[in-house]
């Protein structure tokens, strides 16, 4: 086998990895959304347990690009390949930070938050981030840029919510808690819309070799 056809399957095994752990963090935080749904700690447990094997993923894909960024000198295409991926692990590991974060608000909770617009959100983030998978695995910027568009919805849900919460403590000081714990649930969600918009601009640079409207490859 030539040097390029071994470092050809190695760049198939490294999308492959990264597929598996997208899927990986958008069921993180398909069960984190359940759990805070109906409030079932048992499921919040294993997503927060499990939030190690996305790590252990992120560091085998960052081993992986490391590995083939040395073999040999890549070509331009190649490059960005590699160099996109690494960066974007970095968001997925924490959109399974996120999803394990919310689960650990959902252990303390009495009951399920009465914020109906807090799940709604969240499922919109989810969204967010398995259209972004999507779009990097097609390698498409234009449906990445569609995507990014779509995280202004859930920055308003953000503040909306967040205005809601601070009127209903300001009505009764006694809902403080409930209240800040919402709403450290929802800044994890408007985070995750972040981290599916930062997928997005490594997908555009991998196609173009631009970043956030800057050359850089």
């Amino acid at each position: 086998m030539s040097n390029r056809n071994y470092y050809d399957q190695e760049l198939l095994r490294l999308e492959g990895l990264v597929e598996k752990m997208g899927q990986m963090a958008v069921s993180a935080l398909e069960g984190a959304s359940r759990a805070v749904s109906v409030l079932e700690k048992d499921l919040a447990e294993q997503i927060i347990v499990h939030d190690s094997d996305i790590d252990r993923m992120e560091r085998e894909i960052e081993q992986l690009c490391v590995t083939l960024l040395l073999r040999q000198q890549p070509v331009a295409s190649d490059l960005r390949r590699v160099s996109t991926t690494l960066k974007l692990v970095t968001d997925l590991e924490r959109i399974g930070d996120a999803a394990a974060d919310i689960c650990e608000i959902v252990r303390t909770l009495a009951h399920g938050p009465r914020e109906e617009a807090f799940r709604s959100m969240l499922d919109q983030a989810t969204g967010m981030v398995r259209a972004a998978m999507e779009a990097y695995r097609k390698e498409d910027p234009e449906e990445a840029r569609r995507i990014i568009a779509l995280d202004d919805g859930v920055d308003r849900s953000f503040l909306e919510i967040k205005e809601r919460l601070i009127g209903q403590i300001a009505r009764d000081s006694g809902m403080g808690d409930e209240a800040l714990e919402l709403l450290m649930m929802a800044k994890y969600a408007e985070r995750v819309g972040d981290h599916a918009v930062n997928i997005c601009q490594w997908t555009i640079c991998r196609s173009t070799g631009v970043y956030r409207e800057q050359q850089i490859m």
